[in-house]
């Protein structure tokens, strides 16, 4: 209820972001009201070309399974984890990322 006014708030709020000038960078995207790490990441890797590997509930469904976090793994803990054993690199981060979105769709 009142999710479809929630949504058309965040997409104004993320529209005066884009008119303010202000550095696209994680941190600014993160004090925009209603964009968490998720989607901020999502943008500055997506749109960007930011190497932020975003973390969604299908990356922690899949690593946790895989026996690599606990279920309730933390959303930086989990993203260090992973970042960690991967070169920084946006095409990397994009394709892993997808493959991970379509295993846990049709898995």
């Amino acid at each position: 209820s009142g999710y479809h006014n929630q949504k058309a708030r965040k997409i104004k709020e993320f529209i005066k972001f884009l008119n303010s000038n202000k550095e696209d960078n994680r941190e600014n995207l993160l004090s925009i009201w209603g964009i968490g790490k998720e989607t901020a990441d999502s943008i500055l890797l997506y749109a960007y070309g930011e190497p932020y590997f975003v973390i969604d509930a299908y990356t922690k469904k899949i690593f946790s399974k895989l026996g690599y976090c606990k279920e309730n793994v933390g959303y930086d803990e989990l993203q260090n984890l992973i970042t960690s054993k991967m070169p920084r690199d946006v095409k990397l981060y994009k394709e892993f990322h997808a493959l991970l979105v379509e295993f846990g769709k049709q898995v």
